[in-house]
């Protein structure tokens, strides 16, 4: 859990707060953070990343109202998970309509 928090928020972070006072300088940079779109829909079994990548789209938006004066843009892309062998694993537990709240015993 806590690699996951430090290798997805923290670094998006740390890296920020590094560079911007030289972008700030600049002016007319941008800003791309890695998001994911479980933000929006979720991943089963996945609650902390979830959790997480929200937080990754939450400091974006917040930083981009912040120094888009000084000609900054910060964005996001989202990316969602590529089809492989463990993909029915990460739907595991869905309703029928694809709501990712569901009760306990569905998840299993």
């Amino acid at each position: 859990m806590h690699a996951t928090v430090d290798n997805n928020l923290w670094t998006t972070i740390r890296t920020t707060l590094a560079v911007l006072p030289r972008m700030v300088e600049r002016g007319g940079v941008r800003i791309v953070n890695i998001g994911a779109e479980s933000v929006r829909k979720g991943l089963t079994d996945h609650a902390v990343y979830n959790g997480v990548k929200g937080g990754v789209h939450a400091i974006a938006t917040g930083l981009a109202r912040e120094v888009a004066v000084s000609g900054i843009t910060v964005n996001v892309v989202a990316p969602s998970y590529t089809t492989t062998r463990r993909t029915p694993r990460l739907s595991r537990g869905r309703s029928p309509s694809g709501s990712r709240w569901c009760s306990p015993t569905l998840s299993r």
